[in-house]
């Protein structure tokens, strides 16, 4: 899973166009970080969707978990308003 999480990563940053090289390796940091957490999860949805005769393994689906996780963070973090209302939403409307 350490590869496929770094793999991942990699791939992020190399398609990443921001600019500065801080956040380039904070966002790999988290990007491999996630990709080793979350490889389990993301295996287990993946054999959610794809036919059963088919075999995830969690090594691979961490490289789609580390380019995911990061993805997810910068589209929250780019419209707060979404994010702030995301998390309104569990706590009921008053």
């Amino acid at each position: 899973m350490v590869i496929g999480a770094f793999t991942g990563s990699l791939l992020f940053i190399i398609s990443d166009d921001s600019s500065g090289h801080w956040r380039k390796a904070g966002l790999f940091i988290i990007s491999f970080l996630g990709g080793l957490l979350c490889a389990q999860w993301a295996a287990n949805l993946l054999s959610l969707a794809l036919p059963s005769t088919i075999a995830v393994n969690p090594a691979m689906a961490s490289i789609i978990a580390a380019a995911s996780v990061v993805r997810l963070l910068q589209k929250l973090t780019s419209e707060p308003d979404t994010l702030l209302d995301f998390i309104r939403s569990f706590r009921g409307k008053k």
